[in-house]
Formats: C-alpha cells, structure tokens, sequence
C-alpha cells in the first residue's frame, strides 16, 4: 500500500476491493443470463452496442448491483482492520475502528465492574458495547428497507431458472 500511495488516505478503502472475483463471477452469470434475443433485435432496431448496454443491460441489471452494492457496503462498513493498519491520521479512521478502538479502553474485569457500581457508576463495559453495536448496525438497518426488493431478486438470480 506504501508504494501504490494508498498508505493514510482515504482511498485505501475504495480501491483494493472494488474488483473481487466474487463479484465479476456474480455479474458475469448475470450478463450471460440476458437472452441474447433480446440485444439482437435492440441492434436490428439500430442500437448502438453503448445503447443495448445501457438501455437494456443495466435497466435489468438493478437487483444484481443493489445486491454486490450492499454485500459490498456492508463488507467495508464492519471492515476495521483496514482503518487500524493502513491509517495512521484520525479524521480518516471509520468508525469501526473507532468504536474498536472505544471497546478495547473501556473493557474491566468482573473486579473493577463491581467496584465501580459500588460507588454508584450506571455504565459497565457491556453496556458500552452494546450501545457501539447498536451504533455500528444503525446506517446499514436504515439503508436496508430501500433496497430489499432488489436484493430479494439479486440473491435469487442464480437459484431459479426461469
């Protein structure tokens, strides 16, 4: 990462994942799937190749990139290695990292837990981690609702022929 230039930038999130052969094998089912009928009477039409990709190949190809698209959301919002070895800056640290980092300060034994109720503090460890969990699953749980007919139909590309 030192000698592409990615080491503490924000592009060391985006870049080394955006092509996993996960997904190119995902999208190739998918490509391979559009019956070739259909582009070929787009190009009897007079469509350009640009015009078939892009009025009817990616038109029906929603579920499948709502689908990588939220795999893939959800791959680097849980990702917070990426944050502890390659970032060294704070403002550039996701929040996994932080909450990460929060947990690891905030974790007591069993001894000091008791000793702290004891002089009448309300927060253990616990409840700290699950409040970062709750924090940590909020954005994806809000983006979930929008794209779940799509995702329905992505992960059930490949399991129905039809």
């Amino acid at each position: 990462m030192i000698k592409l230039k990615l080491y503490n930038t924000f592009w060391v999130y985006i870049l080394p994942g955006m092509f996993t052969f996960y997904n190119m094998v995902i999208f190739m089912s998918f490509f391979r799937s559009i019956p070739e009928s259909l582009m070929e009477s787009a190009r009897l039409d007079g469509a350009s190749e640009f015009t078939v990709y892009w009025k009817i190949v990616m038109p029906n190809a929603k579920p499948v990139i709502a689908t990588i698209g939220l795999f893939t959301a959800v791959y680097h919002w849980n990702d917070y290695y990426q944050g502890v070895v390659y970032i060294r800056d704070k403002t550039l640290e996701p929040l996994q990292t932080i909450l990460y980092k929060l947990l690891a300060e905030t974790s007591m034994t069993a001894q000091q837990q008791q000793a702290m109720l004891a002089l009448g503090g309300t927060t253990t460890s616990a409840t700290v981690k699950y409040a970062a969990m709750f924090v940590g699953a909020l954005p994806i749980l809000c983006l979930y609702p929008f794209i779940q007919k799509y995702l329905v139909k992505g992960v059930m590309l490949g399991a129905i022929k039809g």
